[in-house]
């Protein structure tokens, strides 16, 4: 009785490191990064074909051309 609820408990150990371990990381856009989209679903149609789990990343890329970012200081003015 004790062994199978200790190979249960290495079951679920391992099965917990393994999710943990299958994190991803995302560019938002894919190739085309964050910027202007050429649709204006181009970025719910890219995360619809995506499967996100917690843990994952997203990364923005971002142009330094963009027109369309602001940068906002942390203080409160």
């Amino acid at each position: 009785m004790a062994a199978g609820r200790t190979s249960m408990l290495a079951v679920m150990l391992i099965a917990g490191l393994l999710q943990s371990a299958s994190a991803a990381t995302y560019t938002v856009g894919g190739a085309q990064g964050w910027t202007f989209a050429a649709s204006p679903t181009f970025y719910d149609e890219w995360a619809q074909q995506q499967t996100f789990v917690v843990g994952d990343e997203l990364h923005f890329t971002l142009r330094s051309s963009s027109p369309h970012v602001s940068w906002a200081s942390s203080s409160v003015d």
